[in-house]
């Protein structure tokens, strides 16, 4: 069995903001707002949103691929050469 990677550790005033940018909330809505929206959405409380963040945020990344030369972000684990993409999606780039 591989071993596991450490969970990110972040300020919660972060992981709010972070679930209220990604549920379109106002900047300026407020704990009650930001909680009832991930529940509604979501359908879990923030203590288990911020525990998804914590898992996997230490796997978030960019990349450019050397096969395709595209720009990636998503989620990778570490290989023996470097990282390998778990799940990715490419960056539009202007």
């Amino acid at each position: 069995m591989s071993k596991q990677h450490e969970p990110a550790n972040i300020d919660w005033l972060d992981i709010q903001e972070l679930a209220a940018y990604v549920l379109n909330l106002d900047e300026e809505a407020d704990t009650e707002e930001v909680e009832e929206k991930v529940y509604e959405e979501l359908g879990c409380d923030m203590e288990v949103f911020e525990k998804i963040v914590e898992l996997l945020t230490p796997c978030a990344g960019i990349g450019r691929s050397p096969l395709t030369d595209e720009l990636y972000c998503g989620f990778s684990k570490p290989v023996k050469d470097g990282r390998m993409w778990l799940v990715r999606t490419k960056v539009e780039e202007n």
